[in-house]
């Protein structure tokens, strides 16, 4: 694995911050988080990483670095396989309350409750949330090294900067196709890793 490899206590709470902000789309809902299955994902990935060389041979920013393309790609792989997570809504909660007959207040549930169409791609969604805080967090350390030894400019930097923005806008405006993509496509870990390259890098080249 490589220095940008979540631990599987971390994965815990990287998939729980990505939760927080799921639900809060989902008026009515609650986000279940079984943390057992998330870290045979993790342990999974780490497996399955092992088995690659990851050092990869990147162009311009990622070149001879750890290549957290492939780590991203593995971990949105094991996510979507073993699914972690499931959308529940209140009138769900109501209905299994009902057939195990646990007494409840019918009328307050009622009036918290929102009438919305289920997430059925909750597990999708949160491994692209996963990838892109593995890859843009890699990137992060690797640009905050380089300025370290004064091997980049503020002008480069700045440029940076702009290809981080576009790349989160042009990420946004795919991410149903993306989503729909890992739910319906067969797709391998190495597959994955070369889906999320092209849709996370934030490379621009390091001439300055």
């Amino acid at each position: 694995m490589t220095q940008f490899s979540i631990a599987r206590s971390e994965l815990v709470d990287v998939i729980h911050a990505g939760a927080d902000k799921v639900v809060k789309k989902l008026p009515g809902s609650i986000i279940i988080q079984d943390n057992a299955i998330i870290e045979e994902c993790a342990a999974r990935a780490s497996r399955t990483l092992a088995g690659y060389n990851m050092s990869g041979e990147v162009s311009g920013l990622h070149k001879k670095l750890p290549n957290h393309f492939k780590e991203a790609g593995h971990y949105v792989y094991w996510i979507r396989k073993l699914k972690p997570l499931r959308v529940v809504d209140f009138s769900t909660i109501g209905e299994i309350l009902k057939r195990r007959q646990v007494n409840y207040n019918e009328k307050r549930l009622e009036s918290i409750a929102v009438k919305s169409t289920p997430m059925t791609s909750i597990n999708e969604c949160i491994a692209i949330y996963v990838a892109k805080q593995i890859v843009w967090s890699a990137e992060d350390f690797i640009v905050s090294e380089l300025d370290k030894q004064s091997k980049v400019s503020d002008l480069w930097k700045e440029k940076f900067k702009k290809n981080r923005t576009l790349c989160s806008r042009k990420l946004h405006g795919m991410t149903s196709d993306m989503i729909a993509s890992l739910r319906y496509d067969n797709h391998s870990p190495n597959t994955l890793a070369l889906l999320m390259e092209s849709m996370l890098a934030t490379d621009i080249s390091l001439d300055q």
